[in-house]
């Protein structure tokens, strides 16, 4: 019974995140996000990338990397170094997957290109943004969300 709570508590913790991020914030974090890999794609590289279309809006993936990226400075001070690539995409699929199963977000469904994409913006998100975030939920609004997703 207090798994299940601790996990309500998590999903609210993430939806509030999602929330809380406004419209200004965006524009502030679009801005500081760097597009030049995408610039660069070749004709061929977009055909490619069209076959798998995109299903996550740009706004609920550019949150969700907010999220991910304050969650990821959270993980390299706790564990006071990097954290391995796959637990990184580990926790955004977890993090998809539990945004797809809430009835109140907006994500009906995902693919492998809005997780590339979330990836992407995780690495290139800038340092400050993710850690006053990060702030504002503090470490045990972490390890909620943590035991929410399923992530151990």
């Amino acid at each position: 019974m207090l798994d299940i709570f601790i996990a309500a508590i998590g999903v609210v913790v993430l939806l509030w995140l999602l929330n809380k991020i406004t419209y200004k914030d965006y524009i502030k974090l679009d801005s500081k996000v760097l597009f030049s890999d995408l610039r660069d794609m070749t004709s061929e590289d977009l055909s490619k990338a069209m076959a798998d279309p995109l299903l996550a809006n740009d706004m609920d993936i550019s949150k969700i990397a907010l999220i991910i990226a304050a969650w990821l400075r959270f993980k390299e001070d706790q564990v006071g170094g990097m954290v391995p690539d796959q637990d990184r995409l580990r926790f955004a699929r977890l993090v998809l997957e539990s945004l797809k199963k809430e009835k109140r977000s907006s994500i009906s469904d995902y693919n492998s290109t809005d997780l590339h994409r979330i990836d992407l913006l995780v690495l290139s998100i800038n340092l400050d943004a993710a850690e006053r975030y990060g702030k504002e939920v503090g470490s045990q609004g972490m390890r909620d969300l943590e035991k929410a997703i399923g992530f151990s």
